[in-house]
């Protein structure tokens, strides 16, 4: 879903969460207990024409993020179209967030 390019991955399974439920977890365990403070500084999920999949991706990502105390940054390339990674968020010609991409940003907002 998130970095696979494959067009027909564009749904959010049962294991997609899980998954990020154990990767943050395993960062709790392995340094804030320690004290070592992380931030995710790069999250995203591309763009496949599946805004519920994104938004649902956005809001579970966040909500396991907050439970175990991680500060998270999303990740904005600026591209939506093409044959790469499109984590494309803000339209940088035009000033405003693109619209199909305001579903992650109400998904991290719990909107």
């Amino acid at each position: 879903l998130c970095l696979n390019l494959d067009p027909a991955l564009n749904t959010l399974g049962p294991r997609d969460l899980a998954t990020v439920k154990y990767e943050l977890s395993t960062l709790d365990k392995w340094f804030v207990q320690k004290g070592i403070p992380v931030v995710i500084d790069e999250m995203g999920c591309t763009d496949k024409d599946n805004e519920d999949a994104r938004y649902e991706w956005a809001k579970g990502f966040k909500e396991l993020a907050d439970s175990f105390g991680l500060p998270c940054v999303v990740w904005d390339n600026g591209y939506l179209h093409g044959d790469g990674d499109n984590f494309g968020l803000i339209d940088r010609v035009n000033l405003n967030i693109f619209p199909e991409s305001a579903c992650i940003y109400n998904g991290l907002m719990g909107k």
